[in-house]
């Protein structure tokens, strides 16, 4: 298993790299918009990551609802 302070040093890391000092398309979207999405897929698989894309979301937008499920 990843441990947590891995996953926050990492996703910290990334968003430096990427994001810096700005992002400049965030700005063009109204601050005050929301969003969802939904990921479907054809076939079963397997999602890996999950840890680190709700860190980011942590980082970025920590009052964002991130829900994660599973159909078997």
């Amino acid at each position: 298993m990843i441990s947590p302070q891995y996953v926050t040093e990492t996703v910290t890391r990334a968003l430096l790299e990427d994001v810096g000092t700005g992002d400049l398309t965030a700005s063009l979207i109204d601050s005050s918009a929301l969003a969802s999405a939904t990921i479907m897929t054809r076939e079963a698989g397997i999602l890996c990551g999950m840890a680190f894309a709700s860190e980011a979301f942590r980082q970025t937008d920590p009052p964002a609802n991130w829900t994660g499920c599973s159909r078997r």
